[in-house]
């Protein structure tokens, strides 16, 4: 049932919850969020501290360390360097690259703007970006973890946890992503991203009406044990995914959640 007040008065009188906060049309009042937002600043708010972004000094170095001589500053070496992530070197390098091939096309570059946003994210331009993150982010953070529960005493190792679990070990896992990290980076992305082993072809089959333009994983579900999983990639061909292809599949986030 709709109440109606005579004056505004009455209403906002009327709309004061159980803790005393008064709401005005289902809003807070301007001075009281100024005091929450101000008390969360001097408490809480001291623990956050954002993660810094890469000014373009230190973009310019990475890119030119990597120009000098690809075949040894890979990305995962300038990630290590920089104690920044792979996926942030590679978005580095490709971003250069692109700058580099508008440069040569004589297109303007916003270099304004570069320098004003970096100002709004209270980036130093003359200084080196302080940036600490992991070299890359892993499949801990599952949106659906499974877990057993085991004694208290019970004495158990990652082994036998991953064995619980049906999954492979950790280190078996970083042990991977490492090797397929040391694989030759191309700006363009097209390098370096089929990795197959020495002298095993993953290629099924090449029909080139069969391209597409975009990239398509199946995974064949007749399987009892493993399922494997296939592309089809814009050019036609069938191939098995990589572990690193398979990896990522597996441990991407969905963009929307219901």
């Amino acid at each position: 049932m709709m109440r109606r007040f005579s004056t505004a008065t009455a209403m906002r009188a009327e709309a004061v919850n159980a803790t005393g906060e008064t709401l005005t049309g289902g809003k807070l009042e301007r001075k009281f969020a100024i005091s929450k937002a101000q008390k969360w600043l001097k408490e809480d708010g001291q623990k956050y501290h954002r993660q810094q972004a890469a000014n373009d000094i230190m973009r310019s170095e990475i890119y030119a360390a990597y120009t000098s001589n690809p075949s040894v500053e890979s990305p995962l070496k300038l990630a290590n360097q920089y104690s920044i992530s792979v996926a942030r070197v590679e978005a580095i390098l490709r971003l250069k690259a692109l700058q580099a091939s508008m440069e040569k096309a004589n297109t303007p570059i916003q270099v304004h703007l570069t320098y004003n946003m970096e100002k709004l994210l209270k980036v130093d331009p003359n200084g080196r970006t302080r940036i600490t993150e992991p070299l890359r982010y892993n499949s801990s953070e599952r949106l659906k973890p499974l877990f057993q529960f085991i004694g208290e005493v019970d004495a158990i190792s990652p082994e036998d946890a991953a064995m619980l679990l049906g999954k492979e070990p950790y280190a078996n896992v970083q042990h991977n992503l490492d090797k397929q990290a040391e694989r030759m980076f191309s700006v363009d992305g097209q390098g370096g991203d089929k990795v197959a082993r020495a002298g095993v072809s993953t290629e099924i089959e090449r029909d080139a009406s069969k391209g597409s333009k975009f990239n398509f994983a199946f995974v064949d579900i007749s399987a009892v044990d493993k399922r494997p999983m296939f592309i089809r990639d814009t050019r036609g061909t069938l191939r098995r995914a990589s572990k690193l292809e398979v990896y990522k599949k597996k441990t991407k986030k969905p963009a929307f959640f219901m």
